[in-house]
């Protein structure tokens, strides 16, 4: 916005500037006429010659400047609360979405937000604004799971029969598919965001051209927690209060307000199915008790052949999101590398960079696939590298005071 407003200054300036030239030299010709009105001048009037050329020089300092705030601007992507959300349908259900950039010429980068978190409230891209270079190469695509922030409520007959993120991976699939968006796209993720990431890519290995996952979940406590968290609280709900009870979770009012068809598709709803899928999908979260990621299974894990970067830059202390999860990853996925947070809790075996590094890991990887997908070129590549230099922001989230349902939720 302030691009463009300076632009429009200076255009205004501009045209400002001409009139005032205008009219100065207009005075000064009435006058000459006056004086000299009995001889017919061979040559134009040297005001009107120093008129053009005054116009001429204006109007190309006034549109050099404006290319060049216009040029400056275009480098990154645009506010995510400057860009609309919109809705779409794809396949059965209709989801929402925000898309930074133009797709059509641009390498897509998709972000899917950890947690019960809608597209509103994922710090990834936040992180992604401060250190990444060439945004203008890339396009960024943000989306409401199912039954999460915007996107439509559903629980349908059979629906708990495979697990939700199973539908997720799906539900991404055909949220592409109706972006007209087929070419192979890098895939982003945290917790729960990693797990739909990853199995896309188990489910749809042609359309992954990378994925970068950050802090998975795994293990007995973590998916205890989230058998919890997610599926039997609302259970207990239903049981508690029905439907209505269920209505005043925070999480469906926002499921209402910001997209207010959920509420006759609320009203219109079977209870017993309701609690058919929830049971479903507590029942598989459970299941993966003993896998190395909650949902997918190493022979699953090992066929993912996509180049991915592992991220762990949470502590220790955690005990849901762990360093071993992405260990175990790493050993598994064949093109895949782990970086691990230096920060005062992660004392491990493993090399740890500092948060700049990590930075630089992530800035890396993605130019690195964009080159070889064609997006950007070498050179261009070159030249961002060098520029990564003392100047990268350093500031860090300070969330680690969250309460545990929403630091821990994966």
């Amino acid at each position: 916005r302030m691009h463009f407003a300076l632009s429009n200054t200076l255009s205004t300036i501009t045209t400002c500037s001409i009139d005032t030239v205008d009219s100065l030299l207009n005075d000064r010709t009435r006058e000459r006429q006056t004086t000299v009105a009995d001889k017919e001048p061979i040559l134009p009037p040297i005001g009107v010659m120093f008129r053009s050329f005054s116009r001429t020089c204006l109007v190309l300092c006034g549109l050099l400047a404006a290319c060049l705030l216009s040029v400056g601007s275009a480098q990154n992507w645009p506010d995510r609360d400057d860009v609309y959300a919109s809705f779409i349908q794809a396949g059965d259900i209709e989801l929402r979405y925000k898309i930074l950039g133009d797709c059509s010429t641009r390498m897509p980068l998709v972000i899917t937000p950890r947690g019960d978190r809608g597209l509103d409230n994922d710090a990834i891209l936040e992180d992604f604004e401060d250190f990444m270079p060439l945004q203008s190469r890339f396009c960024v695509i943000l989306w409401d799971r199912r039954n999460i922030g915007g996107s439509e409520v559903v629980y349908k007959e059979g629906d708990g029969e495979i697990p939700e993120w199973e539908h997720q991976a799906h539900d991404l699939k055909n949220l592409l598919d109706a972006l007209g968006i087929t070419e192979p796209v890098i895939c982003i993720g945290e917790s729960s965001g990693s797990r739909t990431s990853l199995n896309f890519a188990i489910h749809y290995p042609e359309r992954v051209a990378a994925l970068v996952l950050m802090n998975m979940t795994g293990g007995f406590k973590s998916v205890d927690f989230l058998a919890r968290y997610y599926y039997e609280k609302y259970l207990e709900d239903l049981r508690e209060g029905g439907m209505e009870k269920l209505k005043d979770d925070s999480r469906y009012e926002e499921l209402m307000k910001l997209n207010p068809r959920n509420e006759a598709r609320f009203d219109s709803m079977d209870i017993n199915v309701v609690r058919s899928v929830l049971q479903g999908w507590a029942r598989h979260m459970r299941n993966s008790a003993t896998t190395p990621t909650v949902g997918s299974s190493e022979e699953v894990i090992q066929t993912v052949e996509a180049k991915t970067l592992l991220i762990f830059d949470w502590g220790l202390d955690d005990e849901m999101h762990t360093v071993n999860v992405m260990s175990r990853l790493n050993r598994l996925m064949p093109n895949s590398k782990l970086v691990v947070d230096d920060n005062d809790d992660a004392d491990t075996f493993l090399e740890e960079l500092d948060e700049e590094e990590i930075e630089k890991e992530i800035a890396n990887f993605i130019l690195e696939v964009a080159v070889e997908t064609g997006y950007v070129s070498q050179q261009e590549v070159a030249v961002a590298v060098t520029m990564m230099d003392d100047d990268w922001d350093s500031d860090s989230d300070s969330s680690s005071d969250e309460e545990l349902e929403v630091l821990a939720s994966g």
